[in-house]
């Protein structure tokens, strides 16, 4: 998946916490989202949180041939109570309907 950008608009480096959330359970879902924990940003730039999307090897049955993941990426200035919210829908498309993602 592409890397998500974002800038840093103020004159102070910053260090981001950055997490993704949902409220359902993904262990009987076939794919999930991960993200990096901490992104280092400099001041007045531009900076970018990478995210992949991770196969549930404990997943039974076939693969849809299409499935959605919603969650909220949540960037969080560390030492401080700033955070910023982002909702997300990734859709999922299985090339050939087997496993292993296309």
């Amino acid at each position: 998946m592409p890397p998500i950008p974002f800038k840093n608009l103020s004159n102070f480096n910053l260090t981001i916490e950055v997490e993704a959330i949902a409220n359902e359970s993904f262990n009987d879902k076939p794919y999930d989202i991960v993200t990096q924990n901490f992104v280092n940003c400099q001041a007045n730039t531009q900076f970018f949180v990478n995210i992949q999307l991770k196969e549930n090897m404990s997943f039974k049955g076939p693969r849809p041939a299409k499935d959605y993941i919603r969650k909220i990426l949540v960037l969080k200035i560390k030492g401080s109570s700033i955070y910023y919210n982002y909702p997300m829908e990734i859709l999922v498309f299985e090339g050939n309907n087997n496993s292993g993602i296309n």
